[in-house]
Parts: structure tokens; sequence; C-alpha cells
């Protein structure tokens, strides 16, 4: 058996303590990749949150629907920051 295998093979075998556990340890172990993975959920969330706002710009012509759809918009890019930051400064998300 080559290094691979013994390491695969002590892992599958070895019993955690709880699913908590492993989350730490692929968060410890891939922290650059979950970054780039809230970036871009990031980067698509705030394309969604714009789009969101133009048609209540551009598209609705009821003023109650466009002050909705407007505030709806902003509502979620609100949203939309406020989580990146909690997940880039890792203080309290289990992200």
């Amino acid at each position: 058996m080559n290094d691979l295998d013994k390491y695969l093979k002590e892992e599958l075998n070895r019993k955690y303590s709880s699913p908590e556990y492993i989350n730490r340890e692929l968060i410890l172990n891939f922290r650059e990749e979950f970054r780039f993975i809230n970036l871009m959920f990031f980067i698509a969330s705030l394309f969604q949150s714009l789009f969101v706002i133009l048609i209540g710009v551009i598209f609705v012509s009821d003023i109650f629907l466009k002050i909705f759809t407007i505030g709806f918009g902003l509502f979620f890019l609100n949203l939309t920051i406020s989580i990146y930051i909690l997940t880039i400064s890792g203080k309290g998300v289990a992200i």
C-alpha cells in the first residue's frame, strides 16, 4: 500500500466526535477555497439585487409597486453585503 491508501484507510476508519468537527477541519484545511466560493456567491447575489432594483426603476410603472420592488432589492442588497462581511470576518459564522 502506498501512503495515500494508508491515509485514506486511517481516515475512513476514524471515529469523529461530531459533524461540527468535520466542518471545522474542512474550514481549516480549505479556507481559501471557501473564500473564493463565498466571493462567487457574493458577486452573483449583488447582480441579482441590482437587477431587481433595475427592474423596479425601469419596467414597473405603478408607483406603489415600484417602491416595493426597489425596497425589496435594497433589502437583499443590504442582506448580501452583511452576510459577506460576516463570512469574511469569520466571527460567529460557521461558513
